[in-house]
Parts: structure tokens; C-alpha cells; sequence
């Protein structure tokens, strides 16, 4: 009995992340990978089989039950559609992380991104799995052992 609620709270107390690529081909692929990464710290993850239109967030963000999204955009462009996810995820009151990887060097593009409502941003793999671990519940510890070697590179 006591065993059976235990395993149900702690799956219940792990959270759920949504991964949202945000413009073409290159981001589901990453976005891809960054969910592999998630679902080795026993993350749920969640996220659309293809690249989602702005109007559709809310929606994916409500089916996914979810207060965090990683919002995947690699450069060259993404950023203004990154922005307009941040907007549409902020006013459902989801928390983004935007990974956009060399595009954040530019202390501009950062300040977009915050303006627009993202609450944390990664220029790595390894960095949006580290933030994401220290902000979901029930999520492991990341190890660099888990990643790819060309995101240990950059933590």
C-alpha cells in the first residue's frame, strides 16, 4: 500500500517540460536532442511533431499540463519567432528558457528575449539541461557523463 502512493507522488511531482522548436528543420532537430537530454534526468517531456504556429501554444502548452518550456531557436534567425513564443507562453504563465545558442552572444538579442518574457537563456545544450535540472522537480542531477560530447565542450 504505502510503496504504491509513494511511486505515485513521486510521478506525479516530476515535471513536465515542453520543448518547442521555433522555426524550421535545424530546431526540431535540436529541440529533439534537447528532449532525449530532458528524458534522461526523468523529465516528461512533451512536444509537437512539428514546428508549431504562435496561435497553437497555448493549446500545446495546455494539453502538456506544463509551467516550464524550453523555446529551441538556432541561429541564423529564430529570434523574432522566439520572442513571440516567449509572449504566448508567458501570458499562459509558463516559465520559458530560450536556447539559441551563438545568437545570445549579442547582449541585444538577450535583451529581446528578456523584454519578450523569457526567463532564463542557454547558449549550450549542457547549460539549458543544467537550468532546466535546477528548476523542475523530480528531475536528476545532470551529469556530463549524460551529454553529447560536443556539449561538454561549452559547459
Amino acid at each position: 500500500g504505502g510503496q504504491v502512493a509513494s511511486v505515485q507522488s513521486s510521478v506525479h511531482s516530476t515535471a513536465r517540460v515542453l520543448v518547442l522548436p521555433t522555426r524550421d528543420r535545424k530546431d526540431m532537430a535540436a529541440a529533439r536532442m534537447v528532449s532525449i537530454l530532458l528524458e534522461r534526468l526523468g523529465l516528461d517531456v512533451h512536444g509537437p511533431n512539428s514546428v508549431p504556429l504562435a496561435g497553437e501554444l497555448s493549446k500545446l502548452a495546455s494539453a502538456a499540463e506544463t509551467s516550464l518550456a524550453c523555446v529551441v531557436a538556432l541561429p541564423p534567425g529564430g529570434i523574432a519567432a522566439a520572442r513571440l513564443f516567449c509572449l504566448r507562453l508567458r501570458a499562459q504563465g509558463v516559465q520559458a528558457i530560450v536556447y539559441a545558442a551563438a545568437a545570445l552572444e549579442a547582449e541585444e538579442v538577450r535583451a529581446q528575449l528578456r523584454a519578450s518574457g523569457a526567463d532564463q537563456l542557454a547558449e549550450s545544450m549542457a547549460t539549458l539541461v543544467s537550468i532546466v535540472a535546477s528548476i523542475a522537480p523530480g528531475s536528476a542531477s545532470p551529469s556530463t557523463a549524460a551529454l553529447p560530447a560536443d556539449t561538454r565542450r561549452s559547459a
